[in-house]
């Protein structure tokens, strides 16, 4: 690559503590914080800015508008609810909604778009990402990443074609989850983790790709070629 192109990561939430120690009643640990930089670092990023806001909308305004480096991704308070500011924030900065919404579990209420940068440069690519954990990793690598690499200038890989080790439940929508390459009867499968829902955090330590299965009314059965993304720094197989 012959740029590590720099990124803010803005991390949103009243509930969201960081570091160690006990929780009160409603309050999580930092996750996005440390899991973000973590993947973007291992992809290839440069300089890496966590900025952290609650969920007030002129704070948010605040951030985003302050943040500089090369790439913007926001975790949480893009979804529609009262407390989710980052969507509005946007708007408020003049940035440019290319698309929000996607056909994606988990992922669903993602935001792409450009967004202004100070002293006349161009603008600058922003990812708004969902805030649970399971979200935030799945649209960072199948999102950020590439763009990241990108704009380093270097390839983005084309995704592996394996096959499911066991059938795959159905789905209203896409699904990017969690995985792990194994050892096949015919060379290399993937194997499913679980439970997938969005809050859990063990199938994000254990896994090492992601396996994308088409929505559908009925399992996807075993042995379906279906594409899989290595998570980045675990390019290198199972």
């Amino acid at each position: 690559m012959a740029r590590r192109p720099t990124v803010t990561v803005v991390a949103t939430g009243d509930e969201v503590v960081v570091g160690g120690g006990a929780l009160a009643d409603g309050e999580v640990h930092d996750v996005n914080g440390l899991v973000l930089p973590a993947l973007l670092a291992a992809a290839g990023a440069g300089a890496i800015d966590v900025v952290r806001v609650g969920d007030d909308r002129d704070a948010t305004i605040a951030a985003i508008g302050g943040a500089g480096g090369d790439l913007l991704v926001t975790c949480g308070g893009v979804s529609v609810g009262r407390h989710d500011h980052v969507r509005p924030a946007l708007a408020a900065l003049g940035a440019d909604e290319r698309a929000y919404g996607l056909d994606l579990q988990p992922g669903r209420p993602t935001w792409i778009g450009t967004v202004p940068a100070a002293g006349g440069r161009p603008a600058r690519p922003a990812f708004g990402l969902p805030g649970n954990p399971a979200s935030a990793l799945v649209t960072a690598t199948l999102l950020v990443v590439p763009a990241l690499r990108a704009m380093a200038g270097g390839d983005v890989p084309a995704p592996l074609r394996l096959p499911l080790v066991a059938p795959a439940p159905p789905g209203r929508r896409t699904r990017a989850l969690r995985a792990r390459r194994v050892a096949g009867a015919d060379g290399m499968a993937v194997t499913l983790l679980g439970p997938q829902q969005s809050h859990r955090l063990r199938p994000l330590a254990d896994a090492d790709a992601l396996a994308v299965v088409p929505a559908g009314d009925a399992p996807t059965p075993a042995g379906t070629l279906v594409d899989v993304l290595p998570l980045p720094g675990a390019e290198a197989g199972a």
